[in-house]
């Protein structure tokens, strides 16, 4: 019985020590979110030229470190959705270890803005039917 309550108590100081790494969005032992050490400030969707075979759709936006300590790196990913609300994956569904559109940053000073820029490429067949976004931040560290 003892046993199991140090290795619940374990497991629950590496589970609390693993939030502090991956921080964005990360809950503490009580269930309440911790701030993020990357505050998203604003973002739009960007159309790219069409009428061609390949076309493009992309996120911009502005990103803060709100912290007093320099990020080592942090990553936002956006995901896309049509009008019914479904995720659409374009080439990832052809490259399975590619779970989002990314970018990421590296050496993010206290208090500084990233400007980010996240891309969804497809044909233009699959981009035109993006309709919204959601920016998340993943990771930072």
């Amino acid at each position: 019985m003892k046993r199991r309550r140090v290795l619940s108590a374990a497991a629950g100081v590496f589970a609390t020590g693993l939030a502090g790494c991956t921080g964005g969005g990360a809950s503490d032992a009580a269930g309440a979110a911790q701030a993020s050490p990357l505050a998203i400030l604003d973002h739009e969707l960007v159309h790219g030229a069409s009428g061609t075979s390949v076309d493009s759709v992309w996120v911009r936006g502005h990103a803060k470190n709100v912290t007093g300590r320099t990020l080592s790196y942090a990553e936002i990913a956006v995901d896309f959705y049509d009008e019914g609300g479904e995720e659409l994956k374009g080439f990832r569904d052809s490259l399975p270890f590619v779970e989002s559109f990314v970018d990421n940053v590296s050496d993010l000073g206290p208090g500084e803005v990233w400007e980010f820029e996240v891309g969804y490429t497809g044909t233009a067949q699959f981009t035109k039917r993006v309709a919204d976004y959601e920016v998340r931040v993943v990771r930072t560290y």
